[in-house]
């Protein structure tokens, strides 16, 4: 009898033990879950300051659009009609494309846009195939 108090108390004590010990260790997959949390937040915080960014920069290029001087009135008038709210591409890639078709030359393109004439290039592959 005395030996099954000893035995319970005993396992008891180590229970208790472990216990403790528990509270002492760092739980690894807490931390690495609360680092994978934090890279997830910043990363969504810099793609909506990107998108942002994006935005503004967009409508500063629609804007330079209608006060270039370079590109006559109908032109001007020819990318709002297209540029209207049921149009699916951006206003620069509508400029872009508009240009293209009136027979300006990607470099020429380039220059009136501020873009590089690899950027050109690349969003006229893009959306003259989508039509």
């Amino acid at each position: 009898m005395t030996y099954l108090l000893y035995t319970i108390l005993t396992l008891f004590v180590v229970s208790f033990a472990l216990y403790l010990i528990s509270f002492a260790m760092k739980n690894k997959y807490k931390e690495l879950e609360d680092q994978v949390e934090q890279i997830s937040i910043s990363t969504m915080q810099e793609n909506y300051q990107l998108k942002k960014k994006m935005k503004v920069l967009e409508e500063e290029l629609l804007i330079d659009d209608y006060s270039n001087s370079s590109y006559s009135t109908k032109k001007q008038e020819s990318v709002l009609k297209s540029s209207q709210p049921g149009s699916s591409q951006p206003p620069l890639v509508q400029r872009v494309l508009h240009m293209y078709e009136q027979g300006y030359t990607t470099k020429d393109i380039a220059q009136e846009t501020s873009l590089h004439e690899h950027d050109i290039l690349t969003t006229l592959r893009q959306y003259s195939t989508k039509g």
